[in-house]
C-alpha cells in the first residue's frame, strides 16, 4: 500500500469503513470512474484482456458491498482521491506456478 495525492482510492473514503479483499465469487459489478453505469466485473476484465486463468486468482478490495478496487481495472467511481486529495494506491505481483515470484 502507498500513500499518493490525488490518485487510488479516497484516503477520506476508506476512513468510512473496513475492507476486505477477496476473490471473485461471480455477480459482481463496477461503476468506474469517469463512465457511465454499472459494468459485470466478467465485461471489464475482457475489454482490459485480463486472461481468464488469471481473473480467479486477482484479490478484490470490498468497503462492504461495495467494489472498491480491481488490479489491472482500476478504482469505483466515488471513491477516486480526486486532485489534490490524500488517496491509496496497491501494487500486486502475481505468483508463477510453483508458488514463487515471477520469473524474469
Amino acid at each position: 500500500m502507498r500513500h499518493a495525492l490525488g490518485m487510488g482510492v479516497s484516503l477520506a473514503r476508506l476512513q468510512q469503513g473496513a475492507l476486505t479483499v477477496r476473490v471473485r465469487r461471480g455477480g459482481e459489478v463496477m461503476q468506474l470512474l469517469n463512465r457511465r453505469g454499472h459494468h459485470p466485473l466478467k465485461h471489464l476484465f475482457q475489454e482490459a484482456r485480463i486472461p481468464p486463468w488469471l481473473r480467479q486468482r486477482l484479490p478484490l478490495v470490498f468497503q462492504g458491498e461495495t467494489l472498491v478496487f480491481v488490479p489491472g481495472i482500476g478504482v469505483a467511481e466515488g471513491c477516486a482521491a480526486k486532485a489534490g486529495e490524500p488517496g491509496v494506491t496497491w501494487e500486486w505481483s502475481s505468483l508463477n506456478a510453483r508458488g514463487g515470484l515471477p520469473e524474469k
